[in-house]
């Protein structure tokens, strides 16, 4: 129980991290920054105040997206640089990029993929695998070492590592994906051990789902728009709870996962979660809270724990 109130009481008491753009000197630098919580984070630092340094694949979208937000925000500046995270070869590219700014005061570490259709470990290819680690955990890697030497020289600075909330339960069909997100959590909590008394905050993310053009969910309380998302995210940023999952709902359901394992065990709450998941993934299940849904969902757990979570693979009417 005390995994579920301490966090609570810590955040109620956090330290708030300080938004300051020197007269809007300076920058932030955001990858994946073209669509989803990556425009997002781009969008909103900019109506903050920052300069900003957009990484992404796609040199059309950058130009559309960047022009967008200038649109919105015209006082400050945007560069762009279009980049494949897959690759090995491009951060000697990235570097150049990053050296004509010196003051980078923010990286958000965005850039990541993942499987819709989640499929058995076995059953996936080894270039799938590699290309998950390449952009999920690579990336987060190779940008950190590229821009953190100097917030730390300069005794300031802000990381965001977008990670997610699958890093609370087992990532049942999304193995490769919870393993680099998992990574990811775990890096931030060590750098943050290291840089904190450098005045350099390493602030960790664990979003559940949030709608997007890859996740086509109905808009609810539990798949909020990016931008609903992000404002929220940004708001939870502080130095005392290094970690937030940005958003109060999924706040809620993390808060409920580890309740699912305080009463049923570690397992059968992993059991519970992958099976809510899959369906929801599946269409199966709603992602509303109207009253039938919910007593579907109920019946699902009750299944879930008598005859574990693979009773309705091939059973659609359950």
């Amino acid at each position: 129980m005390n995994s579920i109130l301490l966090p609570l009481f810590r955040y109620l008491k956090r330290r708030k991290f300080i938004w300051t753009t020197n007269d809007g000197q300076y920058w932030a630098v955001v990858t994946g920054a073209t669509d989803g919580i990556g425009f997002e984070f781009a969008r909103q630092l900019a109506r903050k105040g920052y300069n900003l340094m957009m990484i992404s694949r796609n040199e059309e979208k950058l130009a559309l997206k960047s022009t967008m937000i200038l649109e919105q925000y015209p006082s400050i500046k945007i560069e762009t640089l279009a980049v494949d995270f897959q690759y090995q070869d491009i951060y000697q590219k990235i570097e150049q990029f990053l050296r004509k700014h010196q003051d980078i005061f923010i990286l958000v570490n965005n850039v990541g993929t993942f499987t819709i259709n989640g499929q058995l470990f076995n059953n996936e290819t080894s270039e799938l695998h590699q290309q998950m680690m390449d952009i999920n955990l690579t990336s987060t890697i190779r940008m950190t070492e590229l821009i953190l030497p100097k917030m730390l020289s300069k005794r300031r600075g802000l990381i965001i590592n977008v990670s997610s909330m699958i890093t609370e339960y087992s990532g049942y069909k999304q193995t490769m994906y919870a393993a680099t997100k998992s990574f990811q959590a775990a890096f931030s909590r060590s750098l943050m051990k290291e840089c904190q008394s450098k005045n350099v905050l390493i602030f960790t993310l664990l979003p559940a789902t949030v709608a997007s053009s890859t996740l086509t969910f109905k808009i609810s309380l539990l798949v909020p728009t990016a931008q609903t998302y992000v404002y929220q995210a940004l708001r939870s940023i502080n130095w005392t709870v290094k970690e937030s999952y940005g958003y109060v709902p999924h706040t809620i359901l993390a808060f409920t996962i580890k309740f699912f394992a305080f009463i049923f065990g570690q397992t059968k709450a992993n059991d519970i979660i992958d099976m809510i998941f899959e369906n929801v993934y599946k269409k199966k299940l709603k992602t509303s809270l109207d009253i039938g849904n919910l007593l579907r969902l109920i019946r699902l757990m009750s299944k879930c724990l008598i005859y574990g979570p693979d009773f309705n693979n091939n059973d659609d009417d359950y």
